[in-house]
């Protein structure tokens, strides 16, 4: 007893066997997580060092350096990047896909353990952290008020921080904006020296008398006590009143000396939003958490946490990343109910039965309920590509019950019984649906296991597929037939009459009554229609295989000219396609060296400009920040303005079109430059389209050469926004330090530096504890800041023997200018050109005129131009998908040999791929859509589906050839006797796939190429494989017959010869 018989004959222990998968599947469904989408295996190890008061060059050398050397020799290593900014360094290690993260990490640690002792002394402790780049934020909020710039810090930690971090999957909530309390001793330089003293003295004092410490046990007959010294500071005076030794013995209070205030932390950055200060709640979910299940419970914590805050404090949801990922999976699930809904239609539409309709209804979501289950135990989660997989393979789920479905009515038209119709229905066409559902695993399993970050990706869209189409081929060979024996089960003739009985006088009669003149007329008029195309499709078949070589040269010329679209450009080539995320960010650079205040005047203009779009429904104001061109950093010349827009359905303008009303008033701005970045990817990888890094030794031709490939980018047609991530030097302060004149006061360089720098930016000496709240003590000489260099001269250092030495007899005190950054590739110094392109301008098209002019470029020796960003990820893209499409086709054909024992049928077969691609790339032409990674992935996935008609086609025509019939016969008859299940399975397929190519919900922009592929190449191979496949397997045959015949008159001339030869010899 094979499956189907089991099936049809144990109806109940089959439909036991199903339920089981439907309840695993529902049971696993609240277990997948949710994510836009799958989490990336990405090892990237950082190290940071922080050294207060270096230039970049310092740090560059001191810090950067030894540590690249370091790292250099670890395995696996694919690329180093560096950052030298002012007082601080970072490292950044990129290993190969295929390294385990923790062992980077650790090797990582290893390594730069291993070169602590050649770091300065007066840098910190160098930092290794694994990055983890699904640790995203997930919302940002905004509080509100006119209290003191401290009180509304403090409330922020307390009312806001604290109750978010409690809540599941929140990691960590950073606050930007706000001042904290900070406990200033400004010290008089003029008393300080006339004392004696130094500020490293007051320093080191301070952090030896604010201290709690164990001092003992004092043991009592009847009880032991532990003994406690309390040193801790309780008030501000505390610290005032503290005594400090002078080198004569006698001792000072330090309010003698200093002036202790309660003040606040220096703001560096200043937060708004909508124009109003804010202090902002940026919150980053769990790297195993799911984005909208954070944002869910962040939202449903905002009405307790509002009610606990005061009443004149307003907290507003400023940002908020998981409402488009919510959205986008949200119009994803609705996509494939619509594809469901719509492919019933089509069923009812071709079979006119409602049974037949249930039938495959039922089959559908029995195979996706049941995929839920593997994906669970896959490990996969509910993503925009996992859910992407399941909205495309509804077309292909219903396919195998169709053909099933198709051949048992055919089968009951010849008069058979129920049970043995949906038998011999379903064991005729097996091999048809074995054919078909592995044609289709073998071209979805290598998009499953593509090599780098591409094949992370779409691992979980392809393995979702697989698994969705096995469910649909077992349930194609149990339910589908099962469910065909119970509906059109033979009934007694007095049950039969009852029940038509019951249905006359019932409702449902009443209304078959009234429609069904109407739809009488409608199904003849159809059967008129299909009749005469059936008729009409038999003579173009008579006509093609009488012109056959017209037809080949039809196709080919077709193929050709589709083919042409590409290199005229009407379809391009892009990495990711561009979707409106509603997100916008303003970044403004000012000249080096330009105060805080100034840039929050520049920075509330912009504002002013913002406040006028009628779309932009927060802005949010980061004065002092900017993640704009080269990554983040901090600097007081720097600004960033994000923006979110009202929600696409909410607004009559498209983000881009919002973009370029900003770009129009960066032109008349004249404070300083602004970028404007899109958020437009929906998550794909970082870098801007068009991203050339110019490494080399050294700066000054470093800048000639990125000058130059700057004016040779900006000048093609379609760039915007083209810019340098290099900037002239920050104003400083050079101080040239005479090594003999310290070493004979015995003093060394870092004994200057370090009292420099508490004297000018301060030195953290402790901290003042209140309740579960530290504050800073921050020691510093009272105005030095403010001062002249003249003044910087005076400044004493204090040796061992507390000898005091103005500065100015240690060291020449000048200006200069320094590098406020140093960046770093592959251990050289680089400077990268970065740029925009515009939305209509394909990035394939600009990289060839890019790479045209940039031949033409002489480079010095030693010096290099790489393509790095989106086009560098672009070509390895390609690579990747060119990879998948061969390994496809080259599985496909070995499986249509397994199944047919032939090497020449899978040819026939395969001949549909280029009548598919025809569609495809019309498709792409029309919609105005490019070749980029979803459309690419269509395209591999079209060599499995449109090559469903074609199986069935020849599939067919084998079987009527073993029957005697000649193939000219055959393949007449098997076109006719297949033309309805080949148009039922391109129009379901077609319908199935319509809601995700319209692209009606937020996010689904991104997928729609996919679907478009699939739906332009499906029609082109459906109305060109009724014809051209027949007329191939002709001239394929009439190939073999006179390679037969020639082989024959060979061996017959052959064998005359030799019986000639025999005659002679005779």
């Amino acid at each position: 007893m094979n499956l189907t018989q089991f099936a049809v004959k144990r109806p109940v222990a089959m439909t036991m066997i199903v339920l089981m998968f439907v309840v695993l599947g529902l049971y696993s469904y609240r277990m997948l997580g949710v994510d836009l989408y799958p989490n990336i295996n990405t090892p990237f190890i950082s190290v940071s060092v922080s050294y207060p008061g270096a230039g970049a060059e310092e740090v560059e050398s001191q810090i950067v350096k030894p540590i690249e050397t370091a790292v250099a020799s670890i395995s696996k290593v694919d690329r180093i990047s560096a950052q030298a900014s002012e007082g601080f360094g970072v490292v950044i290690i990129e290993f190969e896909l295929t390294a385990d993260g923790d062992q980077a990490a650790n090797d990582v640690q290893k390594k730069v353990d291993s070169i602590k002792g050649m770091l300065p002394e007066d840098a910190a402790e160098p930092v290794v952290i694994k990055m983890d780049f699904n640790a995203a934020p997930v919302m940002t909020l905004a509080l509100k008020s006119a209290r003191p710039a401290q009180e509304t810090y403090d409330l922020a930690e307390d009312l806001l921080k604290e109750p978010l971090l409690k809540l599941p999957g929140v990691t960590n909530v950073s606050l930007v904006g706000g001042q904290r309390r900070e406990i200033q001793i400004n010290i008089d330089k003029a008393r300080l020296q006339g004392y004696g003293l130094s500020i490293h003295r007051v320093i080191d004092h301070l952090k030896n008398e604010n201290l709690n410490q164990p001092s003992g046990r004092l043991d009592q007959p009847d009880l032991e006590y532990n003994v406690r010294v309390m040193g801790q500071f309780k008030t501000v005076k505390d610290v005032e009143d503290i005594q400090i030794p002078l080198a004569n013995g006698a001792k000072i209070p330090l309010k003698a000396i200093a002036t202790v205030t309660d003040g606040l932390h220096e703001a560096r950055t200043i937060s708004r939003v909508n124009g109003e200060p804010a202090i902002a709640a940026v919150i980053f979910k769990q790297n195993d958490a799911s984005i909208v299940d954070v944002g869910d419970a962040v939202k449903k914590a905002l009405p307790a946490i509002k009610k606990n805050l005061p009443p004149d404090m307003e907290l507003i949801v400023a940002r908020d990343f998981s409402d488009y990922v919510h959205n986008a999976l949200k119009g994803t699930r609705s996509s494939i109910i619509e594809g469901i809904i719509t492919t019933a239609f089509a069923l009812f539409f071709f079979l006119r039965d409602w049974r037949s309709m249930v039938t495959v209804i039922i089959a559908i979501p029995t195979s996706l309920i049941a995929t839920l289950m593997g994906m669970y135990f896959a490990g996969f989660s509910f993503n925009m590509m996992s859910l992407l997989g399941m909205a495309l393979c509804i077309g292909i789920l219903v396919d195998d019950s169709i053909v099933v479905l198709e051949n048992i009515h055919r089968h009951r038209a010849m008069g058979k019984s129920a049970v043995a119709a949906a038998l011999e229905g379903r064991a005729e066409i097996s091999m048809a649906a074995i054919a078909i559902t592995l044609s289709d695993v073998v071209v979805f399993a290598p998009i499953a296991f593509m090599g780098g970050m591409v094949g992370q990706f779409f691992r979980q869209f392809g393995l979702t597929v697989v698994i969705a189409t096995l469910f649909s081929l077992f349930i194609s060979f149990t339910l589908t037939p099962m469910l065909s024996a119970r509906f059109y089960m033979e009934e007694d003739p007095e049950t039969k009459e009852l029940k038509a009985k019951k249905r006359q006088a019932s409702l449902y009669g009443l209304f078959l009554r009234r429609i069904s003149p109407y739809s009488s007329r409608f199904w003849s008029i159809l059967d008129r229609f299909s009749g005469g195309f059936s008729s009409f499709y038999v003579r173009a078949l008579h006509w093609s295989l009488r012109r056959r070589f017209t037809v080949i040269a039809v196709a080919l010329l077709a193929f050709m000219a589709s083919l042409l679209l590409i290199p005229l450009g009407i379809v391009g080539f892009e990495l990711m396609p561009k979707s409106d995320q509603s997100e916008l960010s303003v970044t403004l650079e000012m000249p080096n060296g330009t105060p805080l205040a100034k840039t929050d005047e520049a920075t509330r203009e912009i504002e002013a400009f913002v406040a006028t779009i009628p779309e932009v429904k927060y802005y949010q104001s980061s004065v002092g920040f900017s993640s704009g061109h080269g990554g983040s950093s901090s600097s007081s010349h720097k600004a960033e303005v994000g923006i979110q827009l009202y929600k696409q359905e909410e607004r009559e303008r498209t983000m881009w079109e919002v973009a370029d009303q900003l770009r129009e008033f960066s032109k008349t701005f004249t404070k300083g430059t602004i970028h404007i970045i899109e958020s437009e990817s929906g998550g794909g990888p970082p870098g801007t389209p068009i991203q050339l890094e110019i490494s080399g030794p050294e700066y000054d031709q470093l800048m000639a050469l990125a000058e130059q490939v700057k004016t040779i980018a900006e000048s093609i047609p379609g760039a915007k926004e083209v810019d340098t991530n290099f900037r002239l030097g920050q104003p400083e302060v050079q101080i040239a330090i005479d090594r003999l004149r310290a070493a004979a006061y015995g003093l060394s360089v870092n004994d200057i530096s370090r009292t420099l720098r508490a004297s000018l930016s301060g030195d953290k000496a402790t901290v003042f504890r209140t309740g579960d709240n530290e504050y800073d003590i921050l020691v510093r000489l009272d105005g030095l800041q403010k001062s002249s260099i003249d003044d910087l001269k005076q400044i004493t250092v204090t040796n061992a023997a507390g000898v005091q030495v103005p500065l100015g007899q240690l060291a020449e005190v000048k200006k200069g200018s320094g590098p406020t950054e140093i960046r770093r590739i592959e251990r050289q110094r680089t400077i990268t050109v970065s740029g925009n392109l515009n939305k209509d301008v394909p990035q394939s098209q600009f990289n060839a005129e890019l790479n045209k002019r940039l031949e033409q470029l002489k480079l010095p020796a030693g010096y290099s131009i790489k393509q790095s960003g989106l086009s560098k990820e672009m070509q390895e893209v390609g690579v990747e998908l060119i990879s998948a499409f061969l390994l496809s086709i080259t599985l496909v054909y070995m499986v249509l040999a397994i199944l047919y024992e032939s090497l020449l049928t899978p040819m026939i077969r395969m001949a549909s791929l280029p009548l598919g691609l025809i569609g495809a790339l019309a498709a792409l032409a029309i919609t105005g859509k490019s070749i980029n990674l979803f459309s690419g992935i269509g395209i591999i996935m079209m060599d499995g589906l449109v090559a469903k008609n074609g199986t069935l086609l020849i599939d067919y025509t084998n079987t009527l050839m073993e029957r005697g019939k000649p193939l000219r016969e055959a393949l007449i008859e098997a076109g006719k006797t297949r033309l309805r299940p080949i148009m039922m399975t391109t129009f379901t397929m077609v319908f199935g796939m319509l809601p995700v190519a319209a692209a009606t919900s937020e996010g689904t922009e991104v997928r729609s190429a996919m679907a478009i592929v699939l739906i332009g190449g499906l029609i082109t191979s459906t109305i060109f494989t009724l014809i051209v496949i027949p007329v191939f397997f002709t001239l394929i045959s009439d190939f073999l017959d006179w390679r037969k015949r020639r082989k024959l008159e060979r061996l017959r001339k052959a064998v005359a010869k030799i019986e000639g030869r025999a005659a002679a010899s005779l």
